[in-house]
This record gives C-alpha cells, sequence and structure tokens, in this order.
C-alpha cells in the first residue's frame, strides 16, 4: 500500500474534486466509505454530489471557521497555515478491489494511528472523512499503448485544526504514513512494496472472490461469505487454484515469508519526499523556459496532467538524496583529510553549505550539500546526517587526522565552498595514482579479510568500519565507471545500511583501514581487466563477510539484500571482467556489453539472478565451492 500526502486551505474545492468526474473521467462511484462519529451518522455511505460534498466540506470545516471567528472578535490577526491534510491510500494493481468496510477499518486505524484521533480521550478530536470513488485512471505504456497501473484507493482527508482550536501535529508525517502502511500490510494482508509469487497469487484470489460475492450482493442472491473469514485452509485451496501445477504452489508456498527491502535495493527513497524535489525541479525548468520566452503560460495555469507529466519526468530523472549519499560517501572514502574531502564533493558536480558554530567563522559543526543547479532552480539541501549517520561530519572526522593545520585548510576549503570561489589548495583529487596501487589495495583487503576471522559479532563498530568502506570503495568505483547507477552503484546503497549506527561505537578489533581504495577507485586509474577483477572479488568477499556478519545475528532481510546484490548484480561484472582478462579475449572484450568502456558498464541483457536452496552455503564469486570464513564459528 502507498501512501501519498497532499496539504492545501480549500476543503469546499478538495471535496467538490473528489466527488467530480474526475480529470479523466475516471471517478465512477464517490462515496464515504469512513469518517468522525457525525460524518459517519448522516454521511456513511452516502453517494457524493457537489452539493453533498459541499455540505460535508461545510461540516469538516467547521472548527476551522469558528477559530478564525473568535480571533477575529477578539482583536487578533490571524494567519492560518494550510489546515487541509489529504492523504491517498493506494493499493498494487495486483491488488484488485477491497470491500468497502474493508477500506473503513483501514481508514480508522490509519487516522487514530496518525495522531488526529483524540488518543485515548487526551486530545481534542479532528473532523475528517475517507471518500472513495472507483480506479485511478492508471498510465499508458509509451510502447504498447496500453493501460496499466488500475489501482483502489481511498482519500482521507482531515481538517488539521481540532474541535478545541489546537492544530494536530505533523511534523514527519510522510516518514509516518510510509511506515504505518508496512504495519497495515500485514495486519489486513495486503501486498507489501516487494511481494513474492504467492501473495501475489493470493491478492488474485482473495480479488475474484470478493468481486463474485459483490456480483450475488447486487444481483439479490444470498453472497459468500467474506474471504476473510474463510480458513487457512480454504484459503490455500483457493490460492493453490492460480498456479499452473501443484509444484509450481508449493514452491511459492515454501518461500512465502521471503521479501527483499525493494526502496533499498533499488537505490528508491520515501516518495513524499521524491515526489516534492521532483516539483521543485520541474518548477524551476518551467520557469526557466518562461523567463528565456520559450514558454508563455504559467505554471499555475498548466492543465494537472501536464504538471504531472512533467513532475514524473523529473522524478525518473532525479534521486536526489540516494545520488548525493553516493557522491559524499564516495569523496568521504577517498579523501585523506577533511579539505580534501570539500574539494572532491564540489569537484563532483555538488555545492556546500557549512555549518559554523555560533558566533564563530572559524568552527564548522555540520555541513549540508545540495546538487549543483541549473539557471532557475533553487538547490535542495541534504545535512550530512540525513544522508547517512555515518556520512555525519563529527564521524568523518574520526576517519582523519586532527591537526591545527589541518583544521585551517579544512575552514579555508568549507568557507571559499560557501562563497562559491575556487578551492583555496590542490591536493590528491588533481592527481592520478600509480596503476601499481591496484596490487597493494587488494593485498591490504586480503589483509583485513583474514583478520575478520577474529572479530566478535557484538563488535558493531568494527563490523560497521568495514562496511562503510566497502560502501565507500563501491560508490567510488561508481562514480568512474557507471554513467548511470549499475551494480556499483546498488552494492554501496546495499552495504552502506550495515554502515548505519545510532550512535558512533569504536570498534573493540584494530583492524586495518583499506579507506585508500576509494581513492584509487574515484581516480579511475587503469589496472587493467585482470587487476580490476582482483579488487572486485576481494570487495565481493568483504561484502560476502557483512553478508555473514548479518546471517549469524538473525539479520535475515539485510542479508539477503546483500545476497540479492553481489549474486545478481556483481556477479554478472565479475564474469565480464573475468572474460576480458583472458588471453583469448579480443579487443572488445574488454569493453561493457553497452559499449561503455570499465567494469561497470550496465549488460544488454540484465544478469539472472541465482537461487540459493535453503540451507546451502553461499560462495561469492571467484571462490566456487569454499565459503568465507569471515564470521563462519
Amino acid at each position: 500500500m502507498f501512501a501519498k500526502i497532499t496539504t492545501g486551505d480549500r476543503m469546499g474545492g478538495l471535496l467538490s474534486y473528489l466527488a467530480g468526474e474526475g480529470r479523466a473521467n475516471e471517478h465512477t462511484d464517490p462515496h464515504v466509505v469512513a469518517g468522525d462519529a457525525t460524518v459517519m451518522a448522516w454521511h456513511f455511505d452516502e453517494q457524493l454530489t457537489r452539493e453533498s460534498a459541499l455540505d460535508l466540506a461545510h461540516h469538516l470545516d467547521r472548527p476551522r471557521r469558528n477559530f478564525e471567528r473568535s480571533a477575529k472578535s477578539g482583536g487578533v490577526a490571524t494567519k492560518t497555515k494550510p489546515h487541509v491534510w489529504q492523504c491517498s491510500l493506494s493499493l498494487r494493481s495486483e491488488e484488485g478491489q477491497l470491500p468497502d468496510e474493508e477500506w473503513q477499518k483501514i481508514a480508522e486505524a490509519f487516522v487514530e494511528r496518525m495522531g488526529f484521533g483524540d488518543h485515548e480521550g487526551t486530545k481534542a478530536p479532528t473532523r475528517w472523512v475517507a471518500v472513495r470513488h472507483g480506479l485511478s485512471a492508471g498510465t499508458v505504456d509509451e510502447k504498447t499503448g496500453q493501460l496499466g497501473g488500475r489501482n483502489d484507493h481511498i482519500h482521507i482527508v482531515v481538517n488539521l485544526v481540532r474541535e478545541d482550536g489546537t492544530r494536530a501535529v505533523r511534523h514527519n508525517d510522510f516518514i509516518r504514513a510510509r511506515d504505518l502502511c508496512r504495519e497495515l500490510e500485514k495486519e489486513f494482508g495486503l501486498l507489501p512494496l516487494d511481494p513474492n509469487s504467492y501473495e501475489v497469487a493470493r491478492s488474485h484470489a482473495r480479488a475474484t472472490w470478493e468481486e463474485k460475492r459483490r456480483d450475488e450482493r447486487g444481483a439479490g442472491a444470498d453472497p459468500r461469505i467474506p474471504w476473510a473469514e474463510l480458513d487457512d485452509d480454504q484459503q490455500r485451496i483457493l490460492v493453490a487454484e492460480e498456479f499452473a501445477s501443484p509444484e509450481e504452489f508449493e514452491r511459492a508456498w515454501s518461500a512465502r515469508e521471503t521479501h527483499a527491502e525493494t526502496i533499498v535495493s533499488a537505490g528508491q527513497y520515501q516518495y513524499g519526499e521524491q515526489e516534492q524535489a521532483a516539483r521543485r525541479k520541474a518548477r524551476g525548468r518551467f520557469e526557466a523556459d518562461r523567463k528565456a520566452g520559450r514558454e508563455t503560460r504559467e505554471w499555475r495555469f498548466l492543465p494537472k496532467a501536464e504538471r504531472d507529466a512533467l513532475i514524473n519526468a523529473a522524478i525518473v530523472a532525479e534521486q536526489p538524496r540516494w545520488a548525493m549519499a553516493r557522491t559524499v560517501r564516495a569523496c568521504a572514502g577517498a579523501s585523506a583529510d577533511e579539505a580534501e574531502f570539500v574539494r572532491r564533493m564540489r569537484q563532483h558536480g555538488l555545492v556546500v553549505r557549512p555549518r559554523f558554530a555560533r558566533g564563530r567563522t572559524d568552527i564548522v559543526e555540520g555541513y549540508s550539500v545540495a546538487v549543483r543547479p541549473e539557471a532557475g532552480e533553487s538547490p535542495i539541501w541534504y545535512g550530512g546526517n540525513t544522508l547517512g549517520r555515518d556520512l555525519a561530519l563529527p564521524r568523518l572526522r574520526a576517519e582523519w587526522p586532527s591537526t591545527p593545520q589541518s583544521a585551517d585548510a579544512a575552514v579555508a576549503e568549507w568557507s571559499a565552498g560557501k562563497a562559491g570561489s575556487p578551492a583555496v589548495a590542490a591536493g590528491r583529487e588533481t592527481q592520478s595514482p600509480d596503476p601499481a596501487m591496484w596490487q597493494d589495495a587488494a593485498a591490504r583487503i586480503a589483509e583485513l579479510r583474514k583478520q575478520l576471522a577474529h572479530v566478535p559479532l557484538d563488535d558493531h563498530g568494527a563490523w560497521a568500519k568495514v562496511a562503510r568502506e566497502t560502501a565507500a570503495a563501491f560508490a567510488a568505483w561508481s562514480k568512474a565507471t557507471e554513467p548511470t547507477p549499475g551494480p556499483f552503484a546498488a552494492a554501496a546503497d546495499t552495504l552502506a545500511r550495515s554502515a548505519q549506527t545510532t550512535k558512533p561505537i569504536r570498534p573493540m578489533t584494530a583492524l586495518p583501514s583499506v579507506a585508500g581504495t576509494a581513492y584509487l577507485l574515484m581516480a579511475a586509474s587503469k589496472g587493467g581487466p585482470a587487476a580490476q577483477m582482483a579488487m572486485l572479488r576481494q570487495l565481493i568477499a568483504l561484502g560476502k563477510a557483512v553478508h555473514d556478519m548479518h546471517a549469524a545475528t538473525s539479520a535475515a532481510k539485510r542479508a539477503t539484500n546483500i545476497e540479492q546484490t553481489i549474486r545478481g548484480q556483481l556477479a554478472a561484472v565479475d564474469a565480464r571482467l573475468a572474460a576480458a582478462s583472458s588471453p583469448a579475449a579480443g579487443p572488445a572484450a574488454s569493453r561493457g556489453h553497452s559499449g561503455h568502456s570499465g567494469p561497470g558498464a550496465t549488460p544488454a541483457q540484465p544478469a539472472q539472478r541465482p537461487t540459493t536452496a535453503p540451507g546451502r552455503p553461499w560462495t561469492g564469486p571467484g571462490e566456487p565451492g569454499r565459503p568465507d570464513r569471515g564470521i563462519e564459528r
């Protein structure tokens, strides 16, 4: 289930739209499925017209109007913030349609847990309603012209002004709504973000059952019982009918508890944040075209379909936080000190903004970064800690030398970055490393792997350090060789999750640092296919060690993410490097299938993800038959 949140100040306009025909005449049956006590008493299951929608809006908006009227009569000037909070809850298209009774329970649970209820009598309640008006309009595939993605959904509309005039808190509502959707998926048996084959089949079976139940009720016949009232054996029999053979069903049944974290492994992030960033970027480009005379209309007068198309294009093209996190992580891992870190970020298209201590200009306490904006755009800033806890400035400084000279050099570079001036000095970022460093870096990683065999599982600081440096190496390799995010970027994002700790933790075990690997890889030094293959296999072995640590500590999802990334994507890169380094390989073999030089080039066909039988030890590429002994004890 997906949540999309918007806010505004026109309750009547929003309810009129929900009761209307829709942008593409997709609103076929607008009616109320849930709401506060008064809504349920007077409007439940009511077929909404424009008149009844305005009457409903009048009811929902009354606390805000009463509060404003009272403030004005007392001579107090008020400036009301947007008070209309709207959230659409959408199912996956494979889910089919839920009955109104199910949507009512979901809406009531969602509103209460979002904090808009009375919170067990301690707060004045809000006024709200949930409207259902048929499936979404869907999207048209540009290649096939077929309509797809029609989702069953509801719109929850809340007046943020409570009955006593106080305002409901919506802090972090995007994140809270996302997490709540995950909870409700489990409670109501809905498809998760990354469903497996059993869950998809179960959803199809349930949708078919409920559709027949609605048809029977509409024909005046005695309807069958709801799907939720079927016992487990009955549901399992119906789900089995969705599969081509009993063998396929048994495979799906045995793997029904398996999930991958799509948001993490795909390098995406919370949808509301993504849409907001894309909206700003799309509008900035539109205004730039308008100033240049290429466009005469105003953004606010564009048809909604055209605005949405521009925003969706920006969503596809940009994923600011994840992309910036990879860049910052690669720059941090490749830098020998803080000043070099600042220069590298600017070198790779970021603008920096230091946060000085109060009343000082010689002490930097934190930083924010943004992608260098184009003309007409405003920068979208992210703090280091927002990009990743391991990217907070105090944690980065723990890996760099701390001397008066290094501090002065760093402040000078931060100040230059804030002013948009050229770098104060030049450092390693302008130099090409010796190709012989490939062998030395691989040897350091091999030594680290040996020592990992003796690192306790509860030494969280040591394992976070290994994950951080390995993620930085993959991020640096991605920056050097992947025009668009590919296998190296996916590996960096996945391993970076294992580097996050809620507070700084000092490793209990002294381990050799492999941070210099990121410096080598970011410089794109040509070590040849054989050297690159050796390096890749050593990094894969480090990722395998982190995987084993998670598997041994019952962090199954995290271990699965790492395994799928390495086996499903990096294995294909390893195979190409092996082919390119063989004596029989011709000149064309040293290039990626896409024509882009470098090991990170995306293959023409995606590699098939190998499967792992339950209980079977996994071995990384290059080490057939022998598991890494990192933590298997």
